[in-house]
């Protein structure tokens, strides 16, 4: 995925705030399960995303 960091860390993150509302005020037990699946996809990106632009070297990072 191309762009830079700050965009592809407003990916992670906008999904990220929706997630935590579904897992903190969901009314059914689908939709809290939902949202803590939805926060660990999220922050697994996130972690993904940082981490590749702490290693990846200078000419291959997007």
């Amino acid at each position: 995925m191309r762009g830079n960091i700050h965009e592809k860390l407003g990916y992670g993150a906008i999904p990220l705030f929706l997630f935590l509302l579904c897992a903190f005020f969901g009314r059914d037990v689908f939709t809290v399960i939902t949202g803590y699946v939805g926060i660990a996809a999220c922050l697994i990106y996130l972690a993904s995303v940082l981490w590749t632009a702490q290693t990846a070297p200078r000419g291959e990072r997007d």
